[in-house]
């Protein structure tokens, strides 16, 4: 495993709070993400994460963040954005058919994304060549986990609009499929988030340093 996949299993364990869940999202063992964080930590000369019996670290020192910043207490470093794809399984596209206009998205299904169950869902989003817009979209299912929405879109329930730094590595094995490249949704914005912006531990100057360095390949400004 590269520093790149390491960096991707350490974020997945940060955000679901566990090994075990993250490494069910991942399709690893997780034996295998455990040391792959571990020797990340090695490489870093820190402990990045506080494991107990039953999950990981609720207190931080600093986090990545995707997506837009709601918590104004917090400091934020920018560092770019990820690029999005469309994606989705085989086999939903084996049964609806290769969307190639958006036209064709009304015989189409979203898999529904919302922070908490009950809220309007957004639809498909895309770029018309002068701003961004949304086409509203039926859905099979709608989840409020990252989980729930890769799970479902792997399971033919829909299209989902998700991170290429995510999804990339599941198109190459064959597991998902990209759809209307040319109907790109706006790209989500990539933060440090930390709680303080004074004397910031050493560690966390290393930490932050080195994932602006290892992520900025793959951001775009």
């Amino acid at each position: 495993m590269n520093t790149l996949d390491a960096m991707q299993t350490f974020v997945r364990v940060a955000e679901l709070s566990s090994f075990t869940r993250a490494a069910e999202s991942l399709g690893m063992p997780k034996a295998s993400m455990s040391s792959a964080v571990s020797r990340l930590e090695a490489e870093l000369g820190t402990q990045l994460l506080h494991r107990t019996t039953r999950k990981v670290r609720e207190g931080f020192d600093c986090v990545l963040r995707v997506g837009a910043l709601n918590d104004s207490s917090l400091v934020a470093r920018p560092l770019g954005h990820l690029r999005v794809l469309n994606c989705a399984s085989p086999s939903y596209i084996e049964k609806y058919g290769m969307p190639r206009t958006l036209d064709d998205l009304s015989r189409h299904r979203l898999v529904h994304y919302v922070r908490t169950l009950g809220a309007k869902p957004d639809g498909f989003e895309y770029f018309d060549g002068t701003a961004y817009r949304t086409l509203p979209m039926a859905a099979t299912v709608t989840v409020n986990s990252v989980e729930g929405y890769d799970a479902s879109c792997r399971a033919g329930f829909g299209i989902i609009q998700a991170p290429a730094i995510g999804t990339r590595h599941l198109i190459e094995q064959g597991l998902l499929v990209e759809v209307l490249p040319q109907y790109q949704a706006e790209p989500m914005p990539v933060s440090l988030v930390y709680a303080q912006r004074r004397n910031l531990p050493r560690r966390v100057q290393a930490f932050m340093a080195w994932m602006a360095q290892t992520l900025g390949p793959h951001l775009k400004d």
